[in-house]
C-alpha cells in the first residue's frame, strides 16, 4: 500500500499558514484578556461547558489551519480583529507595546485602543478576499472545518464567522443542545435583545399589576408577603432562563450580568 499525503491530490495547497511564522505573542496577550470575566465568547456564557478556548486561539486555529502558504501577520491580525483599525501596519509589535504599557483607571479596551474582539467580526470585504484567497487554493471549493469533538462549538462558531462550511460533531446532549443554538439558531435569527427586553417590561408590567390587586384584597399581610416572595422567586428564575439564553444573541454586558445575578438568587 503507498503512502501518499492530502497534499499530493489536485486542488490542495502544498502548505498551510499554521506551518508558518505567526504573531502568536501578539495572539497570546490577546487570549489572556479574552479570559477575564465579561470579556470571554458568547458561547461561554449560554451554558457551562468544560475546556473553553480563548477566541483569539480558535479564530487562529481556523484561519491558519485553511489559508494556503504563508499569511502577512498584519493581515491576519486584521481578519481576527486584533489591533486598532487605524493603525495599517506593525498591529503585532503595538499590541505587544500596550501589554508592557501600565494600564491606566479605564477599561481595557480603552488601554489597547480597540474594541473587544469578541464583540467584531469580519467586514464582508474582508470575507469576500479570504473566500476568494481560499478557492483559488482549495481547488475552487472552501474547505470544510471539522470539530469531532465541539463541546459547546466555539470553533466551528468563529469558522461560521469567516463564511467556511462546518462539521460538528458532540455526542453529550448538554453541549449538543449548545451547539444547535449556536451553530443552526444564532446565525439565521440574529440579536434577540431588543424584542426580550420589550418581553421583559411587559412580564413586569403583569407581575407587579398581580401584587398590586393582591394587596388590595387580601386579607393577611403574611400571606401578602409570602405570595410576593414566592412571585419573586418565579420572576427571577424565570427570566434568569430567558437571559442566560438570549444573552447569548446580544453583546450587552448588561444582559450577562443580570442573568448571573438571577442565576445566584434561584441558588
Amino acid at each position: 500500500m503507498s503512502e501518499q499525503s492530502f497534499t499530493d491530490e489536485e486542488g490542495v495547497p502544498d502548505t498551510v499558514a499554521i506551518e508558518s511564522k505567526l504573531p502568536l505573542n501578539a495572539i497570546d496577550i490577546e487570549s489572556q484578556k479574552d479570559m477575564e470575566s465579561g470579556r470571554y465568547h458568547s458561547l461561554r456564557s449560554l451554558h457551562k461547558w468544560f475546556a473553553a478556548r480563548p477566541t483569539p486561539a480558535v479564530r487562529l486555529a481556523v484561519l491558519a489551519s485553511v489559508y494556503p502558504g504563508e499569511i502577512d501577520s498584519d493581515e491576519l491580525l486584521r481578519l481576527m480583529k486584533i489591533g486598532p483599525k487605524e493603525l495599517d501596519s506593525g498591529l503585532a509589535e503595538f499590541v505587544e507595546n500596550k501589554f508592557t504599557e501600565e494600564k491606566g483607571s479605564g477599561t481595557l479596551d480603552d488601554h489597547y485602543g480597540y474594541p473587544n474582539p469578541n464583540t467584531q467580526s469580519p467586514t464582508k470585504a474582508e470575507i469576500e478576499k479570504l473566500q476568494g484567497t481560499l478557492r483559488e487554493a482549495w481547488g475552487g471549493d472552501l474547505p470544510t472545518i471539522l470539530d469531532p469533538t465541539a463541546g459547546r462549538g466555539i470553533i466551528p462558531f468563529e469558522a461560521i464567522r469567516y463564511g467556511l462550511p462546518v462539521k460538528a460533531n458532540e455526542l453529550n446532549p448538554v453541549p449538543s443542545l449548545i451547539l444547535k443554538a449556536g451553530l443552526e439558531y444564532a446565525p439565521k435569527v440574529g440579536s434577540l435583545d431588543s424584542d426580550f427586553r420589550y418581553f421583559l417590561v411587559l412580564f413586569l408590567f403583569f407581575f407587579l399589576s398581580f401584587l398590586f390587586s393582591f394587596f388590595l384584597f387580601s386579607c393577611s399581610f403574611l400571606l401578602f408577603l409570602f405570595f410576593s416572595f414566592f412571585s419573586f422567586f418565579l420572576f427571577f428564575s424565570f427570566s434568569s432562563l430567558f437571559f442566560s439564553f438570549f444573552s447569548f444573541f446580544s453583546s450587552s454586558s448588561s444582559s450577562f450580568f443580570f442573568s448571573s445575578t438571577s442565576l445566584l438568587l434561584m441558588l
